[in-house]
């Protein structure tokens, strides 16, 4: 199968807000993505994005890098090669290692389960300079065990132990040695920040964090949050620097199709000063699109230290207009 022409587009788009970091992302993603390429329906099959896209492009607005997150397995390959099909990619492309005893634990919490995807593989590109990230999955039948870990990192047990949730992800920054655990939580309500918040000393930012949802969905929050399923995560440093708290849902159910979503990400953006320019060009097919199933995938707010709230959210790349 050839480049996907909305992979195509939403580089040429890149190429006019981000000039050469993305054609090193264009380079890199022609390797990670090779098995995909040469696979006859190569880019579908994915549990990444809902539409099965093996792509999606990712927006923070903490910083300016152009970033996406891959799913670089071909369709119907075994899930279990996962972590190592991502490492031995990152290390022919020269990047920096994973921390080992990361490495060793996630081989630990998938070895004997069931494995939906096995690994993901992100990139950042900024000023010249290429970051890496990887996303190990976590098997639900390890929760148990992944939440022990996390807590021997973050260095303090899981908050709300009664609430239903369970470690999904193990995120791996090999340059930063930061690493990210990524949980989905049910039943929750926005007091229940407070303890989530606390974990890492952040609940006095609780009021910030649940004024910036509501206007996300028009409405002042008090105890009902939008939406009956949410994640969290924590990216804690080797360094010892601040931990950051994510708190994620579906884009789609807190703002609806992807036409409602991109209109309320553009208007927050102007209410805020973010810079989503790119944002804005890549997913004008969006414009009028009300379909269940969305190029948007997720939308979080992350709260690190004493920095202006930031949002993420990503979005599978769309085609062209017809």
């Amino acid at each position: 199968m050839a480049w996907h022409p909305a992979l195509e587009r939403a580089l040429h788009i890149a190429r006019h807000f981000h000039g050469n970091d993305a054609e090193q992302a264009r380079t890199r993603l022609l390797r990670l993505l090779d098995d995909r390429v040469r696979a006859a329906d190569g880019f579908t099959g994915s549990l990444l994005t809902m539409s099965g896209f093996p792509v999606e492009i990712a927006f923070s607005t903490a910083d300016d890098a152009l970033r996406y997150t891959i799913d670089p397995a071909r369709p119907g390959s075994d899930p279990r090669g996962g972590v190592d099909a991502a490492l031995g990619q990152l290390a022919a492309l020269g990047a920096a290692p994973a921390p080992a005893a990361t490495v060793d634990a996630v081989r630990r919490l998938q070895a004997g389960h069931p494995l939906r995807f096995g690994a993901y593989v992100g990139g950042r590109h900024r000023a010249g300079q290429c970051r890496a990230k990887l996303y190990f999955e976590v098997p639900k039948d390890a929760a148990a065990d992944g939440d022990a870990f996390a807590a021997d990192v973050i260095g303090r047990p899981k908050s709300l132990p009664d609430k239903r949730q369970h470690i999904e992800l193990i995120g791996v920054d090999p340059d930063s040695q930061r690493t990210e655990f990524y949980s989905r939580i049910e039943g929750m309500i926005a007091p229940d920040l407070v303890a989530l918040l606390a974990r890492v000393n952040l609940a006095p930012r609780y009021r910030e964090l649940v004024e910036l949802l509501g206007e996300c969905c028009f409405v002042p929050i008090w105890r009902e949050l939008p939406g009956d399923l949410y994640g969290f995560s924590y990216s804690v440093s080797a360094c010892g620097e601040p931990t950051a708290f994510t708190l994620y849902t579906h884009a789609r159910a807190l703002f609806g199709g992807d036409g409602r979503t991109r209109a309320r990400i553009l208007e927050l953006g102007r209410r805020h000063g973010w810079d989503l320019r790119f944002y804005a060009q890549l997913t004008e097919p969006l414009a009028m699109l009300d379909d269940p199933t969305t190029h948007h995938t997720m939308f979080g707010v992350t709260v690190h230290g004493d920095a202006e709230l930031g949002a993420t959210f990503g979005v599978a790349p769309p085609l062209e207009s017809a």
